[in-house]
């Protein structure tokens, strides 16, 4: 039994077929895995790019603008501040 085994261990040791094949797809995957490295930085680059767009339109964005009908109702001279302005469907303008 022992010597079959070392028979064996000595045969796998000395048979070099296909060591070419393996030599190919090693260079083959780490072309592969630098080709995906690559695009991953890239994606990641434009991935930023358009979210520090995004966050200027938000910057830029007017916050000033209000609508006429919210405003505290007046009436007769009297403020109405002490009131509540509901916000029905008559009050808001129509486009």
């Amino acid at each position: 039994m022992e010597k079959i085994m070392i028979r064996l261990l000595r045969r796998l040791w000395s048979d070099d077929g296909g060591a070419l094949i393996s030599t190919e797809w090693l260079c083959l995957s780490s072309l592969a895995v630098l080709g995906v490295v690559a695009g991953a930085s890239m994606d990641r680059n434009a991935v930023n790019a358009e979210f520090a767009d995004q966050a200027l339109s938000l910057k830029a964005m007017s916050q000033t603008y209000r609508v006429p009908s919210l405003q505290p109702l007046v009436s007769h001279g009297q403020a109405a501040a002490n009131r509540e302005t509901i916000v029905t469907p008559e009050l808001l303008p129509s486009f």
